[in-house]
């Protein structure tokens, strides 16, 4: 998102109503959080979120996993 409002609700739109067939699976709890920062973006232009990725990580994707940028891999959640 990081103060792109459009990203922000084409994120959201994935988490809340699975648009995007991007195979994540409906997180009501993940999207109203980022509405709360979009929310934000939309009353200051200005604001910005510099670790939105340390304060809403995406969930592990259900194929991919999640890219570490340390190993520069994707990697899965334990036990899967």
């Amino acid at each position: 998102m990081g103060g792109d409002y459009g990203s922000g609700v084409h994120i959201i739109g994935v988490f809340q109503y699975g648009i995007g067939s991007l195979g994540y699976e409906l997180d009501e709890l993940y999207s109203r959080n980022l509405r709360k920062e979009l929310d934000l973006i939309d009353k200051d232009e200005l604001y910005r979120i510099p670790n939105i990725a340390e304060l809403y990580p995406l969930p592990y994707h259900p194929i991919m996993g999640r890219y570490n940028p340390e190993t520069d891999q994707n990697e899965m959640p334990e036990g899967k």
